[in-house]
């Protein structure tokens, strides 16, 4: 029988439903499933901090790079900064697989990485970016914190378990596109070939450009979350329609087919009842990360070969090949 429980609980887990385990059973191993994450944040913060000390090496005090090195340099820089989130992604895939293999290393490192991410990625954002120690220190503090909470919450489970369907649903995409393209070839034409838009871009700091891109995550998690809430709540109005089967019938296919069920279930908790909600709402909001991660790469693209530099610099009034942070924009 608790093999049995043991197996359904892992069932409810990797579909995206933690919330139907009791609490003791989701603060078990904390630190262990925490581990990967640290590792990965580890990795991103000392791989950033280096392409900030590498640029900070090669500009100088004042920031900037002229000439054709200056756009290489740039241009390298660059894809070393991007390159950050796929290898901590890369590593952390690498430790998940590891403690699968071998759970009691995860006691061990999961504190030892939670404390070294804390410490290691202070210290080099103190030294290089010239934060104040004592926010660095209680920022991530706060972030490692938050991100026991969300294992705590069932986040990772969650998060897996839309990235599987996902995967598994990346057909979906292309027609995705297809039906957008009408939008796309007037946002092409009437905006991303307007001088205006190209001016206010330019005069958008790093700061305002996350404000502008949190904001339209929300609009776009608000129009998911809407959508996804009439076809959950269609499906439940088709499901009372309908006669409802023999609880037996319903657990076959389960841990727990076979089971006699000699009493009603208690009505669901409001952490079930919004987990169930979560569900639909994480495996559309992934898709729409792609297909809006597929349409930056093609206005990129798009952009460097259909804008030249001369082109954009009459646009905003900058050099495009100069460093794009604030400082040198207003120089």
């Amino acid at each position: 029988m608790a093999s049995r429980v043991a197996s359904a609980q892992t069932w409810f887990g990797d579909r995206g439903l933690p919330q139907v385990l009791p609490a003791s059973q989701r603060a078990r191993g904390l630190f262990r499933r925490a581990a990967p994450i640290f590792c990965a944040l580890f990795v991103q913060d000392a791989w950033i901090q280096g392409v900030v000390a590498l640029w900070t090496t090669v500009a100088g005090p004042e920031g900037t790079i002229t000439g054709e090195t200056g756009e290489i340099a740039f241009l390298a820089l660059s894809a070393l900064f991007v390159l950050a989130t796929p290898v901590a992604l890369l590593v952390g895939w690498l430790v998940w697989r590891h403690l699968k293999r071998s759970p009691g290393v995860g006691r061990i490192l999961g504190p030892l990485s939670f404390v070294g991410w804390i410490a290691v990625s202070t210290v080099l954002s103190a030294r290089f970016d010239g934060a104040n120690w004592a926010l660095a220190l209680s920022g991530r503090i706060a972030g490692g914190l938050l991100v026991l909470l969300l294992l705590f919450l069932g986040a990772g489970a969650l998060a897996w378990w839309a990235l599987r369907r996902t995967f598994y649903e990346l057909w979906s995409v292309g027609p995705m596109v297809v039906r957008v393209l009408p939008v796309l070839m007037l946002a092409v034409l009437f905006l991303f070939f307007n001088a205006e838009i190209w001016q206010v871009s330019a005069g958008l700091d790093w700061v305002r450009a996350f404000c502008v891109a949190a904001v339209l995550g929300a609009l776009a998690l608000i129009v998911i979350a809407v959508t996804a809430t009439d076809e959950l709540r269609s499906d439940i109005e088709e499901a009372q329609l309908r006669e409802p089967a023999p609880t037996e019938e319903l657990l076959i296919g389960t841990p727990l087919e076979g089971m006699t069920v000699t009493e009603l279930a208690p009505r669901l908790s409001v952490g079930e009842r919004i987990n169930f909600f979560l569900v639909p709402i994480a495996a559309q909001a992934i898709q729409v990360a792609i297909f809006g991660a597929l349409m930056f790469g093609f206005f990129v693209t798009f952009g460097k070969l259909a804008i030249s530099d001369s082109v954009a610099k009459s646009w905003i009034t900058t050099d495009r090949r100069r460093c794009c942070c604030s400082t040198c924009r207003s120089g």
